[in-house]
């Protein structure tokens, strides 16, 4: 059974979430503010160095406003 206080996390791959957001020309401001996600956080989500990733629900609210399944970043 899993603890309230563990979190579960979304290991998606980085570099499609970054190509998402840029091809539908989203900024990082816009998409900081749309999920109330500070953009530092942001960032590290899309670097490939960093080994830091959102939990699930906060890689559900990422496909939602970017309106892409959330299956789309374990592509």
């Amino acid at each position: 059974m899993i603890e309230l206080s563990e979190r579960l996390y979304a290991k998606i791959n980085k570099d499609t979430l970054k190509f998402v957001r840029c091809n539908k020309g989203v900024t990082l401001k816009y998409l900081s503010e749309k999920t109330k996600f500070d953009i530092k956080k942001l960032e590290i989500w899309e670097d490939e160095s960093n080994d830091s990733f959102p939990t699930i629900n906060q890689a559900k609210t990422l496909a939602k406003v970017l309106r892409v399944p959330f299956a789309t970043f374990y592509m």
